[in-house]
């Protein structure tokens, strides 16, 4: 059937020697694979469109039990093409739509996944303001969208104590579970009780030096992998490397 959808592209993929196959996330099918045939000719009506990140307006051909469906037609919604010029804002789009495109099944349904990721990209594109530290927040929300949510045990943060995350209950703690528990530095604890407690803007420039902001994302992916299988690291981290401290 054809089916008129937006759709936001997570990654693309030369195929044979004109087209190109792109990963989306649909609105209405969840995570599917598109064949846009002819993309790579400059003239292409698909040129400069199949940019990762971008939000489009598509025309495809969708049949129950296909891996791949013809992209007949595409206009954009956002482009995300400001963001590509950004190495701050690179470096937390790529990332987080290489977790996200892991994360999500072929064909499941994630209505939430879809709101929570043009919302991101629509942000990123707009906003104004340095957002070096975000990418932990987004990795935070996403894990509560997968349903293993992180909770900070405490309804203050006291700087003088110790605190761990401790992966099989999800908990940020003064205590140390029986399972996998990693010592947090100060502030990376601190920054996890401001994203925990949904304090989203206070953590975007969030004063945490490179090593320190890179060690976070580590412990998180480590969590994410105790309770997701089959998940694979990130090609795409490597772009934190070309952030300047």
């Amino acid at each position: 059937m054809v089916v008129k959808d937006q759709i936001i592209v997570l990654k693309t993929i030369d195929f044979q020697d004109t087209s190109k196959i792109i990963g989306v996330l649909s609105k209405q099918f969840g995570r599917i694979s598109l064949i846009a045939k002819g993309a790579k000719n400059p003239k292409s009506k698909f040129a400069g469109v199949l940019q990762a990140g971008n939000i489009l307006e598509a025309v495809f051909y969708y049949k129950n039990g296909r891996d791949i469906h013809t992209l007949s037609d595409a206009s954009f919604v956002v482009k995300a093409y400001p963001i590509h010029f950004d190495m701050e804002k690179l470096s937390i789009l790529l990332p987080s739509l290489e977790m996200i495109d892991q994360l999500i099944s072929e064909q499941s349904h994630t209505l939430e996944f879809y709101t929570f990721t043009e919302g991101l990209i629509s942000w990123l594109v707009k906003e104004k303001e340095m957002v070096k530290t975000l990418f932990p927040y987004v990795l935070i929300r996403l894990a509560e969208i997968s349903g293993i949510q992180l909770n900070f045990e405490e309804e203050t943060f006291d700087p003088q104590v110790d605190y761990f995350l401790n992966g099989e209950e999800g908990l940020i703690s003064t205590k140390v579970s029986s399972g996998l528990s990693i010592k947090l530095q100060p502030r990376q604890a601190h920054y996890l009780f401001l994203a925990c407690t949904n304090r989203g803007k206070s953590v975007q420039n969030y004063e945490m030096d490179k090593f320190e902001l890179k060690n976070l994302i580590h412990h998180i992916d480590v969590y994410f992998k105790l309770h997701i299988d089959d998940l694979f690291d990130r090609k795409s981290d490597e772009i934190f490397d070309d952030i300047a401290d």
